[in-house]
């Protein structure tokens, strides 16, 4: 096994969902300078929806996929919630 394993692409996407999770809830604590969260926020979930256009190509599972399909839409949910309260 090589010393520096290169991670699954499922392992980078799901990094890519947490990180857009966390950046919604930082725009939540400090609506006034959300802008800049909100649009990391929305380009890592433009990534992982991207990989999910042809998922075979980045060697996902079905299960890989209904996970991330799932992390996309509560994603979506909390951009919208987070829409609705300003």
């Amino acid at each position: 096994m090589p010393a520096n394993p290169t991670p699954s692409w499922f392992g980078v996407l799901q990094a890519d969902a947490r990180l857009a999770t966390s950046l919604i809830g930082i725009a939540r604590r400090n609506p006034n300078g959300s802008g800049s969260s909100l649009e990391k926020a929305q380009k890592a979930l433009a990534k992982i929806r991207f990989c999910l256009i042809d998922p075979n190509g980045y060697g996902l599972s079905e299960s890989e996929i209904a996970l991330l399909e799932q992390s996309c839409a509560e994603i979506d949910l909390a951009l919208q919630d987070f829409s609705r309260n300003l």
